[in-house]
Parts: C-alpha cells; structure tokens; sequence
C-alpha cells in the first residue's frame, strides 16, 4: 500500500525516469547499429604474427647504410605495418641496375621469415629536377620471389 502511495505522489517523477531509461537504452542500440565495429583493430588480424618477424629500428639502419654505401644521395627506410618502404635519392637519373642493386641489398639483409611475412616498396628517385620524372618503383608482394619494376617515363634531355 506503501508503494501505490508513493508512485501516485510522484507520478511525474516515475515517468520522467522511465522515459530516460527507454531513451539511453534506444542511445545505446543506435549507437551499436551506426557504429559496429569500434573497438576492432584497423588492420583486423593481418598483424598477427608481426612481433616474431619484426625489423628492429637497428636492422632497418643496417640496411639504409648499406644503400647508402652505393654512392646514393640519401636512403631512408620506414615500416608501415605488412609494408617495407624504402625511398633512395640519386644523384643523377635513376637506372633498373640500380634499382635491383638495392633490392638485393634489402632481401641480402633480411631473414627468410621477414622476406615471406613483408611487402616491400623500393622507390628510387632523383634529386635532379630533369629527372623527376624518372622515378622507379620495385615492389614485392611476400608471395613474390622476386622485385617487379615500374619505370617512369623516358627524359625528352639528351644525357
């Protein structure tokens, strides 16, 4: 009887809090509807794995000294998940030799582990601006044996 007299004295107040819940309730399962996925790893689980073959900040300096032992203006290695890039500045234009020198200096260093859990990007590219063009990229899928190339167009400027 206690109760009946209570919820009549404060009717407004229980209805006022029943409809507070119902809304953060609907809030919540909105949220959950427009938003599905939060909480879950950008990369989902194609990391898995990463901290047993993983580049040390040493080993990827090792191989940027290496390249840079090749008369190269500058070498730089950066990780970026699954993907080795590694961008090489030259001075003059770049060449395919070169290039495959660089990618057999990048999997010389590497373990085999690394070489099939890695993508690798090699962009050689020239610090002169008639040669901008030039650019080349090696790239190697972790499945891949070996690099493929992509040459950028031919300079119209006799050598």
């Amino acid at each position: 009887m206690n109760i009946k007299k209570t919820l009549k004295n404060n009717k407004y107040s229980c209805i006022a809090i029943g409809i507070f819940v119902v809304v953060i309730i609907a809030g919540f399962l909105l949220y959950k509807l427009l938003f599905p996925n939060t909480g879950t790893p950008i990369y989902g689980n194609r990391l898995d794995g990463i901290n047993d073959v993983n580049y040390t900040k040493d080993s990827l300096n090792v191989i940027a000294e290496k390249i840079k032992e090749e008369k190269v203006v500058n070498a730089e290695i950066n990780e970026n998940g699954k993907i080795i890039n590694v961008i090489v500045t030259v001075s003059e234009k770049p060449k395919k030799e070169d290039a495959t020198k660089f990618a057999k200096i990048i999997l010389d260093n590497s373990t085999k582990e690394q070489i099939n859990y890695f993508d690798y990007q090699l962009f050689v590219k020239s610090e002169k601006e008639d040669y901008k063009e030039n650019s080349i990229i090696g790239y190697k899928n972790k499945t891949a044996k070996d690099f493929t190339y992509s040459i950028g167009k031919e300079s119209t400027k006799k050598e």
